[in-house]
């Protein structure tokens, strides 16, 4: 029986394929044939790394990998830096040594576990989203979550807490359902994402921001009257006014889709988490925002799946993080160029030691003898 089960799938998984395979080839045919598309999407080139400070994180001496499996975004607290893992877990460790000294699940009040991504601390306290489930206070000491908005949302991506009051946190996908690839739905280029506002004396949530491509990392600005939104499926940030509510872009151009955004200590220039690379309009973004056909025959079906994965890792050019000022210029680069591409998500200083995480990699990055370039 099990043998005739492993045959159904492989048989299905190569029908699949094939299928996909044939679907793609007659997109690109048509497309030629037809040399027009209604739903043409504009991207901006990227910005170019002529005359920049671009160094590679796999060529660095001073580099220590920190045993966290997808460790997306980290927050400080009494010394010790907090993340989620990839298996549902809160965790705590040393900057310094890399030795692990809190590990406990991410309980939701349904007693089910929860992958928490963003994440915050604040007056003593470590503030995150949970990935459908809503935003969450966690007590270190205690281990207990107290989920202050329990809810079921698509895509909950990250949150930045403006005042005692007030946190913002974004959507990036809205109806995101099991089964469903992110790479399917990052490159559909909808505007379904948002940006939230939870009240935490009302206990009220409003919807500030609509129609958004992607909406990853938030950030408050260092004068904090705006917030910094990276809108990854434009491959641009934007900023957000929090006196009048007006939405201008703060930079046209990114070297990719970035996720998340956080501040430097240095109150005047701010780290970007790249996911995937962009330094040239020849991605497979590129193409895929050029032709309709093409972008529907890869991302409109469950099955298509098995094609994009390799399609998008053959396109994959790297990975990164770079940092850059109030102004929106570029300071300094620092690109991974190391195959297979696995995406960075943010950047956090300890001190002298820089911390880079990731939603798919077994660890963080610790680049030691930080001189916050």
């Amino acid at each position: 029986n099990e043998y005739k089960s492993y045959l159904r799938s492989t048989m299905r998984g190569r029908f699949e394929v094939t299928f996909t395979v044939v679907l793609v080839i007659l997109a690109i045919a048509l497309d030629m044939l037809t040399q027009s598309d209604r739903r043409h999407i504009v991207l901006n080139p990227p910005p170019s790394l002529t005359s920049l400070n671009v160094s590679y994180v796999n060529n660095l001496t001073n580099v220590h990998k920190i045993s966290v499996y997808g460790g997306e975004s980290m927050a400080m607290l009494d010394g010790m830096v907090y993340t989620g893992t990839q298996d549902n877990r809160m965790i705590s460790f040393d900057p310094s040594t890399g030795g692990i000294l809190l590990d406990t699940p991410c309980i939701t009040p349904n007693t089910t576990e929860c992958r928490i991504l963003g994440i915050r601390s604040y007056n003593n306290r470590i503030y995150g989203v949970a990935k459908h489930d809503g935003l969450f206070i966690f007590n270190p000491r205690t281990k207990v979550f107290d989920w202050i908005l329990y809810a079921k949302f698509g895509f909950l991506n990250d949150l930045v807490i403006t005042n005692d009051r007030y946190i913002y946190f974004t959507e990036s996908i809205h109806d995101f359902k099991a089964g469903c690839s992110i790479l399917q739905r990052f490159y559909q280029f909808e505007r379904k994402g948002k940006l939230f506002l939870y009240d935490m004396v009302e206990k009220s949530l409003q919807i500030v921001l609509r129609d958004l491509s992607v909406p990853n990392g938030v950030e408050l600005d260092h004068s904090g009257t705006r917030l910094l939104i990276s809108e990854a499926g434009r491959f641009r940030l934007i900023q957000y006014c929090l006196h009048t509510g007006a939405v201008q872009i703060f930079s046209q151009h990114t070297l990719g889709a970035i996720d998340n955004i956080r501040r430097s200590t240095d109150n005047t220039s701010y780290w970007l988490g790249i996911s995937s690379l962009r330094m040239s309009d020849t991605t497979l973004a590129d193409y895929l925002a050029q032709s309709s056909l093409l972008r529907y025959a890869l991302t409109r079906y469950r099955i298509s799946r098995a094609v994009l994965w390799p399609i998008t890792r053959f396109f994959a050019t790297g990975a990164g993080f770079y940092r850059i000022n109030q102004d929106g210029g570029i300071i300094s680069v620092h690109l991974d160029t190391s195959k297979p591409a696995i995406a960075y998500s943010e950047v956090l200083e300890a001190g002298r030691i820089l911390l880079v995480g990731s939603p798919f990699r077994p660890h963080i990055v610790a680049i030691y003898n930080n001189d916050n370039n």
